[in-house]
């Protein structure tokens, strides 16, 4: 049998290989996420505000290796977004999870796609911090109010996504 090549991806930055699998051309504009608690940490990148789709299918949790589909996930990605002025409905991501594997249930889907996880409020809690946080600090937000459309925070945003910060 002949192999077939699947993917053939030049070495580099895991954002810039993550931006040419979803092709989307941000590679510079990907935030960086890390957190951690109570035995769990996540890492990835998420879109800055000014980059998205229009539903889900560029939001990428991995817990322990393995892609799967996490309810909880998008709420706290999509919550994380919640106030921000975004140009599109959904943010970008790829999270990758790490956890204690008796924190999880993966026998609930017949395709093992979908997980339940022990304690799900604490790894909600966990992703919505990481990503809140580092957007935080990409825009240089420095209260909790919410940026609302023609707001002085909203305005300072805007001006940070005209040149991105690499970080």
């Amino acid at each position: 049998s002949e192999k077939e090549t699947v993917l053939d991806l030049v070495a580099g930055h895991a954002a810039e290989r993550f931006s040419e699998l979803l092709g989307v051309e941000f590679p510079g504009r990907w935030v960086a996420v890390r957190g951690e608690a109570e035995g769990m940490t996540v890492r990835g990148w998420v879109s800055g505000v000014d980059h998205g789709a229009n539903n889900r299918s560029r939001q990428h949790c991995f817990i322990n290796g393995r892609i799967l589909e996490v309810r909880s996930f998008f709420h706290a990605l999509t919550a994380a977004y919640r106030d921000l002025p975004q140009r599109f409905p959904q943010p970008t991501a790829v999270l990758m999870v790490d956890l204690a594997p008796d924190r999880l249930d993966v026998n609930i889907h017949p395709n093992k796609k979908e997980v339940k996880i022990y304690q799900e409020t604490r790894f909600h809690d966990l992703v919505y911090r990481a990503v809140r946080d580092a957007l935080k600090e990409k825009y240089h937000i420095t209260s909790s109010t919410p940026a609302r459309p023609g707001t002085a925070a909203a305005e300072q945003i805007e001006l940070y996504t005209a040149e991105p910060v690499n970080g």
